[in-house]
């Protein structure tokens, strides 16, 4: 004799379902801490000793390196070279590091290099 077990059609869920039950209560947790938690109200944003204030502005910048890893990245390079030489900060260098690409376009670094003002 064997016995059938069946569920209730109301506690069968697929793993999907489940799977985006949770994705959306992580989601509405996530923006729940930020505006409790995390962002603070718009009065203690410029108080002094708060920690938030604006900060100064430095009588000298320090040299930054921005270091750029181009594994296969031919046709992207141009782009994000572009993208950092458009920075607001003063005083930086760009290292692009060629670490075993394949690709013809990233095996020459120099055509990606532009000159600035």
């Amino acid at each position: 004799m064997i016995m059938e077990h069946r569920q209730s059609s109301s506690s069968r869920r697929t793993p999907t379902t489940t799977r985006l039950f949770m994705a959306y209560l992580w989601m509405v947790g996530a923006v729940f801490y930020y505006f409790r938690y995390e962002r603070p109200p718009k009065s203690h944003r410029d108080l002094p000793h708060s920690g938030l204030e604006t900060p100064p502005l430095l009588p000298l910048h320090p040299l930054v390196t921005i270091v750029v890893p181009c594994h296969n990245e031919g046709r992207d390079i141009e782009d994000t070279v572009e993208y950092l030489l458009a920075t607001t900060y003063p005083n930086f260098d760009i290292l692009l590091v060629n670490d075993g690409s394949n690709d013809e376009n990233t095996a020459d670094p120099r055509r990606a290099r532009r000159t600035t003002p």
